[in-house]
């Protein structure tokens, strides 16, 4: 098996944590991944692909909700299904896309829900316990949403909860499923600054994100994945190029400087096709598309 590679920004003294080597995986006969080599280590990750490229399994992968069908996971050194399920969730975090709730338990005890790992036989929440469940409500802004049920809050406020949950949970790995997907913008630039911070502090964040704009400001770490493949790792500046972005998007990319952010802007704009614009035009008669203005 080849060596792993670790991504350039976590070359030298700073070892990877977390660690993917030749994983593939599949369902039925079709694979879903195929010879995943990365290495995460502190930092703000951002994994970014088209639909159905892989993102939300190879998350579901590094949280051992399912089980690689080749290649392995390490944590610490250590693979991931050497750990029980406590010890690992003392390390994992996962804050899904998409959570259903057919319970109305309150914002209060879906975030306490984090601290379950730490909790004794009778499942009672300590004063430490009920001071990060506090914070992490008080980070993501639901202080005031503690006492609500969980089922009367709006998408945005109960993907927030979800959130909060998973940094409650007080790991080394946090990984997380979209999670500005129902925030709006102020959120989703509040979201992206905690995360950073978290991230600073040592903390190994994973996102899977369509929102390029903000991994373009924020990220320290990207990986691109299409069709199951890794096409794409390394540090922001290193792997925003427009030539590896109409690659993985199948779109023209524009990147620059943006002195208002400090991080890069990017822009896409269709690939101009002469076949497409002909079969659109037999296909919709009196739309001439290849006669409108570019």
């Amino acid at each position: 098996m080849a060596d792993l590679k670790a991504p350039p920004e976590l070359s030298g003294s700073l070892r990877p944590e977390l660690v993917v080597k030749n994983l593939s995986y599949g369902y039925g006969r079709r694979n879903t991944l195929s010879d995943i080599n990365l290495g995460f280590g502190p930092g703000l990750c951002f994994l970014v692909g088209p639909n159905g490229a892989g993102k939300s399994t190879l998350l579901a992968l590094l949280a051992r909700l399912i089980s690689p069908g080749q290649g392995e996971i390490r944590l610490l050194g250590r693979p991931l299904e050497a750990y029980s399920p406590r010890e690992l969730a003392r390390l994992v975090s996962l804050a899904p896309q998409k959570s259903v709730f057919n319970l109305a338990f309150t914002v209060e005890e879906i975030v306490a829900m984090g601290r379950r790992p730490y909790l004794g036989r009778w499942g009672v929440l300590s004063p430490q316990d009920k001071r990060v469940v506090e914070a992490s409500l008080g980070r993501l802004g639901l202080t005031k949403l503690a006492g609500r049920a969980i089922t009367a809050l709006s998408g945005g406020e109960a993907q927030r909860a979800v959130i909060a949950r998973a940094l409650a949970q007080d790991t080394l790995v946090t990984l997380l499923d979209e999670p500005t997907a129902s925030l709006d913008i102020a959120q989703s630039l509040e979201l992206m600054v905690l995360l950073g911070q978290l991230a600073d502090a040592g903390r190994v964040i994973v996102v899977v994100s369509h929102d390029l704009s903000l991994a373009a400001v924020y990220a320290r770490q990207m990986a691109f994945l299409r069709e199951g493949k890794l096409v794409g790792q390394g540090d922001r500046a290193m792997v925003f190029r427009p030539d590896l972005l109409e690659k993985v998007f199948s779109a023209e990319a524009k990147v620059g400087e943006d002195d208002f952010t400090g991080g890069l802007s990017i822009s896409f704009r269709p690939i101009k096709s002469a076949s497409l614009a002909e079969d659109l035009n037999q296909n919709l008669p009196g739309l001439d598309l290849e006669s409108r203005p570019s």
